[in-house]
């Protein structure tokens, strides 16, 4: 009797995707999938103009990158890429784009390739954002034009002396000065 309910259960299921279509419900699946674990109104939004502080090298010496990033973001992933190569790095400086998840509203993970050709500069990133999403601190691993393998500290932000004042807080690491992000509020 059980085996009847399984099989009419199949039935009915399979008479349904014909009708609405397959499409509709990988739509349907694919919403939930994206908005069931965080509200729409919890979900933090990353898109816009930010910009970015990286720490690298130029001919083996250490170099502090700026960039002006846009990021686009689609539910939980987001397309990072730069508008222009950096000034501080003419040497090494490209254009690249990365790609990367949001997890649990704070840590970014993903990776960068180069937009140009006859660049080999990629890598992984990994940033913790703070809590109110403006800016977010982290680390690049990869290779760059020094390096096989290298990595360095990175910030993106919402605004540029924010991105600055951050990195100096990383940086600071080096010296045996824990890194606080918990900024006062004035």
């Amino acid at each position: 009797m059980f085996e009847d309910w399984g099989y009419a259960i199949a039935v009915v299921i399979g008479a349904i995707l014909y009708a609405v279509g397959y499409e509709s419900v990988k739509l349907l699946f694919d919403y939930i999938k994206e908005h069931g674990s965080v509200s729409k109104k919890d979900k933090i939004n990353l898109s816009g103009k930010w910009h970015a502080v990286w720490q690298t090298s130029a001919n083996r010496k250490e170099v502090i990158n700026s960039e002006v990033l846009t990021i686009k973001q689609k539910g939980h992933h987001i397309i990072l890429e730069n508008i222009v190569k950096s000034p501080e790095n003419t040497l090494g400086g490209y254009l690249w784009r990365g790609e990367a998840e949001i997890y649990d509203n704070r840590y970014v993970i993903g990776d960068y390739l180069p937009r140009e050709k006859n660049i080999t500069s990629k890598g992984s990133l990994y940033f913790v954002l703070n809590r109110v999403g403006q800016f977010m601190v982290g680390k690049w691993v990869g290779c760059n034009y020094d390096y096989e393998f290298t990595w360095g500290f990175g910030v993106i932000a919402r605004e540029k002396n924010v991105a600055q004042e951050e990195m100096n807080k990383l940086l600071n690491i080096r010296k045996g000065a824990p890194y606080n992000n918990n900024r006062r509020k004035e």
